[in-house]
């Protein structure tokens, strides 16, 4: 009875904590909805601009006495959505990590976030202007993604959302702040990509790009009026603009050179390994999903595709803000275990989608990768503990920075073995990220195993990783706990 009232008390009393999670929530549900809607204006305007000629074409793509055409568009869209996500991460990489990590850790964690909010804002503008008319050739959504990778983009937000977590959360409650994060993407998917693909059977690609801009402008709002400024300490921030801009290059390259104790580094090198990999195999089952889906053994409307997304995001977010916790609170399953469930969970429901031959086989996939939130949140959490507070920014701008050329390597691989096995096995792509995660898992379990983290394991930390001094129970300046954050 004690257990559950803690679990409850724990609950409550992170709820009340509330800081940047409407953000990431509102943010995200704009990128859900957006997602699947740019991918269909590209399909679409890949098939008009190829059969200008021959409209009905389009229409009846579906069809398979058009098989030949269906495919054709299938590659070429690939292509493009390749070209899209090119066009986003290489200046998303550099800004991440040469400005919007450092600019946190020295300035605060605000600005890096309405910056980001503000560019995805004008790549939402960019795909209203190509939607609205239709003599505009499909390379000008390129514009729009090169303007949101200069802002920090995504990942620039993740890294903006993390870090400010990781700053004011303390060591004990830190894997559930995390979680809760973690549930509010997948949470937010469940609406978004649930609505997207209604309002756009039923509306029009103006419509939803409207309504997103809306959506970010409200998380802009809440950024700019709702949200504590949280900065690192007094004297770090007294400098002049010109000043810290050399500091910039400086600062990340300091991060990644400090020495460490061996344990500390051979961890955080390969936690981030782990997720590379994962961001890998997600980035490149989005890319290619909603064209498998299209194929004609399937032929999903994008309704149908959006409740399928919904189901899916719906299902890991419900586990990571509910049963995540509750195994951590009432069983004390260690950090380890639970990126473990949560990888095989994802591993098994990517060898489902490529086994499958029917849209029931898919329909399963979402139960069977309920848990595939959990290693995120593990691998962030356990990072996060292992630097010190002014080390937040720059450390999860070089792991949003990694995530990136792994989005990167995703797109172009994921979509070139699409085309080029499109004729030979349409779910070889999936075998493949299924095939990844096990590597992940061997990693992982070798974690587990050879240092003994059972043994090392207390509480929400790695008593090893801590400084053993009698400062070591001080607080770093500038470092906000859970309960003295600025609102």
């Amino acid at each position: 009875m004690t257990i559950k009232m803690t679990f409850c008390e724990q609950t409550i009393g992170l709820l009340r904590k509330t800081t940047v999670e409407p953000i990431l929530f509102l943010y995200m549900f704009a990128s859900f909805l957006e997602f699947p809607v740019s991918q269909d204006l590209v399909y679409t305007r890949v098939c008009l601009e190829k059969f200008s000629n021959f409209t009905y074409i389009c229409d009846n793509l579906s069809n398979k006495t058009l098989k030949k055409e269906a495919g054709s568009v299938q590659k070429d869209a690939s292509s493009w959505i390749m070209y899209l996500n090119v066009a986003y991460t290489i200046p998303a990489v550099i800004t991440v990590t040469l400005f919007l990590g450092p600019w946190g850790d020295r300035l605060g964690r605000k600005i890096p976030l309405m910056l980001t909010i503000i560019g995805n804002m004008l790549l939402t503008v960019c795909n209203l202007v190509v939607s609205s008319h239709t003599n505009i050739s499909i390379k000008y959504i390129l514009v729009g993604k090169i303007i949101n990778g200069m802002t920090g983009g995504f990942i620039g937000l993740m890294m903006s959302v993390y870090s400010y977590i990781g700053h004011v959360s303390s060591a004990q409650n830190r894997t559930s702040r995390v979680g809760i994060v973690e549930a509010m993407i997948f949470l937010s998917g469940t609406a978004g990509v649930l609505i997207s693909g209604i309002i756009i059977d039923e509306t029009s690609f103006n419509f939803v790009f409207s309504f997103i801009c809306v959506i970010q402008f409200l998380a802009l709002l809440y950024t700019v009026f709702l949200l504590g400024n949280v900065r690192p300490s007094q004297e770090e921030t007294d400098i002049s603009i010109w000043s810290y801009t050399r500091l910039f290059c400086k600062d990340s390259w300091i991060c990644v050179s400090k020495r460490r104790p061996t344990n500390i580094l051979v961890y955080l090198t390969l936690e981030i390994l782990v997720l590379v990999i994962l961001m890998i195999c997600t980035s490149g089952e989005n890319d290619i999903l909603l064209l498998y889906t299209k194929l004609p053994q399937f032929n999903w409307s994008q309704t149908t595709y959006g409740f399928f997304k919904a189901g899916e995001n719906f299902g890991r977010g419900l586990t990571v803000i509910a049963l995540l916790p509750f195994l951590r609170f009432k069983f004390q399953i260690q950090d380890t275990i639970l990126i473990l469930m949560g990888l095989f969970s994802k591993a098994t429901g990517l060898v489902l989608l490529g086994l499958a031959s029917q849209s029931w086989q898919l329909y399963l996939v979402p139960v069977i990768s309920i848990l595939q939130g959990f290693p995120s949140a593990g691998l962030r959490s356990s990072m996060s503990s292992l630097v010190d507070t002014n080390e937040q920014g720059r450390l999860f701008g070089l792991v949003a920075s990694a995530e990136s050329v792994a989005s990167l390597i995703a797109t172009i691989l994921f979509n070139s073995l699409y085309s080029a096995t499109l004729n030979l096995y349409q779910g070889s792509s999936f075998l493949l990220g299924a095939g990844l995660v096990g590597i992940a898992f061997v990693i992982i379990m070798s974690l587990h195993c050879c240092l003994n983290l059972k043994d090392q394991y207390h509480g929400d930390h790695y008593a090893p990783f801590q400084e053993q001094d009698d400062q070591s129970n001080e607080e770093q300046p500038g470092q906000i706990q859970d309960e003295e954050i600025p609102h």
